[in-house]
């Protein structure tokens, strides 16, 4: 190794600590603030649970769009997770348990990774929120994806969070998925039915039941032409709206969406 010309051992350690504490200090901890009346074991579990959801995502989509990473509001990820040669990452917490990004440099990917970009958002989803010292980046990332791959990235990403109890991230993304694929593929298309289920279904668990039947609307009408791997899917929309029906929809529809189920299910 090179020494710098003039500075001997002594001074070129005093200067690299130097160095070291004015970066710690530019970039002290920040701790995301927890949702009001969670407890320290509650917060355990949430930092475990996004950690596990994170890593699945990531590994079926190991890229994340511009469109995820809104609610990181610019914000770098990597120091909020943990990482060691003998281990996989884990959580950075202050004594409280509350998710925290680290200053320090050792066992720390100071950049972020798709692990630990989704490990955020989806405490975000939870309920934690951003200090008031941080705010939104001037100018949001531009998407770098095509659309194809994009939605693609989007929909398992979507799919897990609304699995895993988060259903309104799930609904953010799958409304956007939504929004990309139909405008270059048709209802009828097998992606189309997929993305318009699922995002059916976010909005069922939101109890945003109106919302919803638009998009059971657009299924109903090429059903029976389905593949059959998502004939049964869609059956159980069907069967899913049928029981939460708004009156205004009338008996009529409820036995449209019953007996379309029904036929789907027998074939």
């Amino acid at each position: 190794m090179r020494a710098l010309a003039g500075i001997g051992p002594g001074p070129l350690f005093a200067l690299g600590a130097l160095l070291f504490a004015l970066h710690a200090q530019a970039d002290e901890n920040l701790a995301l603030i927890p949702p009001a009346g969670s407890t320290k074991e509650s917060r355990v579990s949430d930092l475990k649970q996004c950690l596990a959801i994170s890593a699945e995502i990531a590994h079926l989509a190991n890229a994340v769009t511009p469109f995820e990473k809104i609610p990181l509001l610019g914000q770098r990820t990597g120091r909020f997770l943990f990482t060691t040669t003998l281990s996989g990452p884990r959580p950075y917490a202050d004594d409280d348990s509350n998710p925290t990004r680290a200053s320090g440099f050792v066992g720390f990917n100071n950049d972020g990774s798709p692990v630990s970009d989704r490990y955020v958002i989806c405490l975000l989803a939870k309920g934690y929120r951003w200090p008031n010292s941080v705010s939104a980046a001037m100018e949001q990332p531009r998407a770098t994806f095509p659309p194809e791959v994009e939605t693609k990235i989007l929909y398992e990403a979507g799919r897990i969070y609304r699995y895993r109890g988060l259903p309104q991230e799930g609904e953010r993304l799958l409304k956007r998925v939504v929004e990309l694929d139909g405008k270059r593929l048709p209802d009828a298309h097998p992606y189309m039915v997929q993305d318009l289920g699922e995002y059916a279904i976010a909005l069922l668990d939101l109890k945003r039941i109106d919302e919803g039947l638009q998009y059971v609307d657009r299924l109903l009408p090429a059903a029976d032409q389905s593949p059959k791997n998502l004939r049964k899917f869609q059956a159980w929309i069907f069967e899913r709206y049928a029981e939460v029906l708004p009156q205004d929809r009338g008996p009529e529809y409820r036995s449209k969406l019953l007996d379309t189920a029904r036929k789907l299910r027998s074939e």
